[in-house]
């Protein structure tokens, strides 16, 4: 799977290491944590204009890739936002082709 940078726009951002891959993404998102335990994840991709596209809640585990559906999106630029139960957040800038 190909690493490629992706930007990252932290406000409050997790403590944890957080790895989204690949960028740019065809069919599939993997999300990776460095975790001590297990977490739970609520997630939305929103198109360049804002839109909310898909949305959900992930339980992600330790060192291990999530896979978020992504399948069916139009080419073009993505906001993945990902929310913790602590109202902690991260939004990363991805390219689907």
């Amino acid at each position: 799977i190909e690493h490629q940078p992706y930007f990252e726009i932290s406000e409050f951002p997790f403590e944890e290491q957080t790895d989204v891959y690949p960028n740019p993404f065809k069919d599939e998102i993997y999300l990776e944590l460095e975790l001590e335990k297990f977490k739970y994840l609520d997630w939305s991709l929103l198109n360049s204009s804002g839109q909310m596209v898909t949305k959900g809640r992930i339980l992600v585990f330790p060192n291990q890739a999530t896979r978020l559906p992504s399948e069916a999106l139009i080419p073009g630029s993505y906001l993945l936002e990902l929310k913790d139960a602590h109202g902690s957040k991260r939004i990363f800038k991805l390219e689907s082709r």
